[in-house]
């Protein structure tokens, strides 16, 4: 009897969730809110299609695990490095400050030490997909204000690996005394040890062979292995799930491999954190919710004051125009998707009373529906406070985030090769690609920038940034992948420059006929060919 009607409530699951996202990625609205919503209708708050059971909670659970591991591979030591200032000056103080304001005044309204300090570490956090989303449309993540929100977004990345393992300590030490902490401690010692020494040895070693061996499936099932692993042994030694898979993210974000292993997880990721989004949503009691409107207008008003407040004093404080303060408040002011994740995993640990949960998730909801509105007030605000000529001058020592105007290589052989050195001479950026583990390694011990990866899969394509590339140089020998990725890339960019290798004449025609922009036969290839090209101004807007 319960197979069927696991089989049932996993149908009507994946049919909310995809019509949820659907309608609102057509709204442009971001997509977690309608999860949350999907959540509610089904769950029995509202039609009661589907009731809370131990496998979705599972399930939800791992969603979790996939996103910290989905964040630790976007943080890269030399990222942090290249952000460190922006980040202890601006993202820790946010995130220290925040979480001691709404404490005291959680403490001062009645609420225990705990659940304050759950729901205080909660709303200092802000939304990464939301606002890197908007910063991402609007190109503007290498401005000062986008820099900064991405320093402070980055910095409560980092941040909620360890609340998360705070509160999950917290759920379990509540008759813990000095000896029990004692152990945890030793647990906590191990753990840091098998994943900082020997654990980065041992992924390079595996991906390395499994690499050699061509099969991508392997590839992918090995991701999963290391996920699930690392998120075991840190579960095994007391710690959070989550904490081993930010590790793994983090280990595996300095390797070749980070595009590849950030394409084959997507599907996972997503299909699971949505999963645990709806799961949040169900436990949600909207009669409830509008009972108790005044509490949950009050409280999401207050967190947008309070935080933007508390943003602006900061920002204000470490030198930044008086406008750029402004929008960066309002832009960072809402809460986000970790906001539902530790609420949750608080109220999962009985730290959190459920009708506290459920105001506080509606509260940050709403401060995030909030979002674009308030966004589109600070760029009008600043372009009125900060006069255009007292702007400062971009540092040109700084280094962009995301990558743009550069060009994009598709194959790492003796072409590819040459391109690249080429491009290093004429000053053009480049971001490489290849599907050879043996050819990456001993091209990035060269020097060179160059990923392990299946260029022909679209999650790699939007890894290496194509959308924000000047043009793609196809450099495969292979000539059925190379007609195979042209096609491809003119059908997801179809303004995109493609300079693609033919193997013969009839070769080239096709290439052309599939949307290649210009194309050089095998016999006449040469990477300065390509460069020569590339650096002749072949643009988008040629």
């Amino acid at each position: 009897m319960h197979e069927p009607d696991l089989l049932v409530d996993v149908t009507v699951i994946l049919l909310a969730a995809i019509t949820a996202a659907a309608l609102f990625q057509r709204l442009k609205v971001s997509v977690v809110l309608g999860y949350l919503l999907a959540g509610v209708v089904v769950g029995p708050g509202a039609l009661g299609l589907v009731a809370r059971n131990e496998t979705i909670d599972l399930l939800a659970e791992l969603g979790v695990v996939f996103l910290l591991f989905s964040v630790g591979l976007e943080l890269p030591l030399q990222r942090l490095r290249t952000l460190r200032n922006q980040m202890l000056g601006l993202g820790l103080a946010q995130v220290v400050a925040t979480i001691v304001v709404i404490l005291a005044l959680l403490w001062l309204a009645g609420f225990n030490p705990a659940e304050a300090f759950v729901l205080a570490a909660a709303l200092a956090l802000s939304s990464t997909a939301l606002v890197l989303r908007m910063l991402s449309e609007s190109r503007e993540i290498a401005t000062r204000v986008g820099r900064n929100a991405l320093a402070v977004l980055l910095t409560q990345d980092v941040v909620v690996a360890v609340l998360l393992v705070a509160v999950g300590i917290l759920g379990q030490t509540s008759d813990v005394g000095w000896e029990g902490l004692a152990l945890i401690a030793g647990r906590v010692a191990l753990a840091l040890v098998l994943f900082l020494f020997l654990a980065p040895r041992l992924t390079q070693f595996l991906f390395s062979r499994v690499a050699a061996l061509a099969l991508p499936e392997i590839f992918t099932a090995l991701t999963l292995l290391i996920v699930i692993l690392f998120a075991w042994v840190s579960e095994a030694v007391g710690l959070s799930m989550g904490l081993g898979a930010f590790i793994a993210g983090m280990l595996l974000a300095e390797t070749s491999y980070r595009h590849q292993v950030a394409a084959d997880i997507l599907p996972f990721r997503v299909l699971l954190l949505g999963l645990f989004f709806l799961s949040v949503g169900m436990s949600l009691d909207l009669s409830y919710a509008f009972a108790e409107a005044d509490k949950v207008l009050g409280l999401a008003i207050g967190l947008l004051a309070i935080k933007g407040v508390i943003l602006f004093v900061i920002a204000s404080s470490a030198r930044q125009m008086p406008g750029e303060a402004l929008r960066l408040s309002l832009l960072l002011a809402q809460g986000g998707e970790f906001s539902f994740v530790l609420i949750g995993v608080g109220a999962g640990h009985g730290l959190v009373g459920a009708e506290n949960a459920q105001l506080f998730i509606v509260a940050v909801a709403i401060s995030m529906i909030a979002t674009p509105l308030l966004a589109k007030a600070g760029r009008t605000l600043q372009r009125r406070i900060d006069h255009p000529r007292a702007a400062l001058p971009e540092s040109e020592g700084e280094n962009k985030e995301t990558p743009e105007d550069h060009v994009v290589i598709a194959g790492f052989g003796r072409l590819g090769r040459t391109l690249a050195g080429n491009l290093t001479q004429d000053n053009l950026p480049y971001i490489a690609v290849d599907i050879s583990g043996q050819e990456v390694d001993l091209a990035r011990r060269e020097g060179f920038r160059v990923y392990f990866g299946d260029a022909t899969r679209p999650e790699v394509l939007e890894a290496l940034h194509l959308g924000a590339a000047r043009a793609v140089a196809i450099c495969i020998s292979d000539p059925e992948h190379t007609s195979q990725l042209v096609a491809l890339i003119h059908y997801i960019f179809p303004e995109m420059p493609i300079l693609a290798r033919a193997y013969d004449e009839r070769h080239a025609a096709e290439l052309r006929a599939l949307g290649a922009t210009d194309v050089i036969t095998e016999l006449s290839a040469t990477g300065r060919q390509f460069a020569r090209k590339l650096g002749a101004g072949t643009t988008r807007d040629d």
